[in-house]
Parts: C-alpha cells; sequence; structure tokens
C-alpha cells in the first residue's frame, strides 16, 4: 500500500521490523521494542529520514532504522568510529562503489541499500532538554541528521557544519521544532 508521503506497511508478528515506504525510498524500522520509543513514534522518526532523502537526493532504495540500547550504540561507536562510550546517533553509509561483495545481492531490498541508522533512545531522551528542548524534536533532529549523514554530509569542517546544520533546520522548521543552534565542537 502506497499513499502520499511516508506510509506503513506493519508486519503481524510482533518485534518483526515494519517497512515505512515513500517515493522512492523504503525504511526497515525496527522500534527496539522495550528499549525503543513508541512504534508510532519511531515510524514517524522513519518517515523524516524518507523526507530528508527524498528532498535532498535523487537516490532511491533501503534504509535500515534501529532503536538500539545504551550497550549497542557503545559497542558501534567505539568499533567503528573509534569514539568513546555511547552516542545518539550513528549512520553507516553504503556507497554502490564501496561494495566487492554486496551481502544484499539476490534479495528483494526494494533498490540498492542506502545504509543503516541506529539511535539510542536513552541517550536522546537524556540529552532532549538541554539541546533541542523536547524528547520528540531531539528523536527528529536525530533522523534528520542520520540521513544527511546517509546521503554524504558531514560536520568535520566548519563550512561542513554549517550546511549541514542549514538543512537541518529547514527540516526541522517543517515539523514546528527549532534548531538547537550552532553545535561547534
Amino acid at each position: 500500500m502506497r499513499m502520499n508521503g511516508p506510509s506503513c506497511r506493519m508486519t503481524a508478528d510482533f518485534g518483526e521490523p515494519a517497512t515505512i515506504a515513500g517515493e522512492r525510498v523504503e525504511v526497515e524500522l525496527d522500534d527496539g521494542g522495550p528499549i525503543g520509543p513508541s512504534s508510532s513514534i519511531a515510524e514517524t522518526v522513519a518517515g523524516v529520514v524518507i523526507e530528508v532523502i527524498e528532498a535532498e537526493s535523487d537516490r532511491s532504495g533501503l534504509v535500515e532504522l534501529s532503536f538500539v540500547d545504551r550497550a549497542t550504540i557503545t559497542e558501534m561507536n567505539e568499533q567503528h568510529l573509534g569514539g568513546v562510550g555511547a552516542t545518539d546517533v550513528l549512520s553507516f553509509p553504503l556507497d554502490a562503489e564501496d561494495i566487492t561483495d554486496d551481502p544484499f545481492a539476490g534479495l528483494d531490498t526494494g533498490g540498492p541499500v542506502i545504509g543503516s541508522i541506529l539511535i539510542c533512545d536513552e541517550v536522546v531522551v537524556a540529552q532532549a532538554t538541554g539541546h533541542v528542548g523536547d524528547v520528540m524534536g531531539e528523536r527528529l533532529l536525530m533522523g534528520i541528521h542520520a540521513a544527511l549523514h546517509l546521503l554524504g554530509h558531514d560536520h568535520v569542517s566548519d563550512d561542513e557544519r554549517v550546511e549541514m546544520q542549514a538543512i537541518e533546520r529547514r527540516h526541522l522548521e517543517r515539523h514546528g521544532v527549532a534548531h538547537p543552534g550552532d553545535q561547534a565542537p
């Protein structure tokens, strides 16, 4: 079932991923069960990921979005980014040029795999008040931020950070959420 904008096709089995579909992008969503937000909130975050990718690129394909616990995000942060401790969100873009042995070959993924996003809702909830100001706005910012990373945006240099935050601000405004301002390191 497709409608204008993201729509949800839920599986009947508890704990199974849902698929949220846009025009060109699908998100396979694992809402984390008891450690994640409610399914409807997770679907809203998946919708904003689709919105950003479809608005900011011509990419099509699949994004995996998982809400994970603190231990999982800490391990992934340390293992893959050399970070220390828990973080709010991690993005793992998958570029076709980088693939020598496609692990998704032969699977019906709805198109190329764009990448994976991990969000630790525990960290997001804890930082929301001092950042965006409310939990739902913080969740939306994490979805927007992660989607932009999947598209190749970064915030290593000042120019990159300013550009990325301008795009985040534009998408947050569509949802009535104010951007927290410059997030210089």
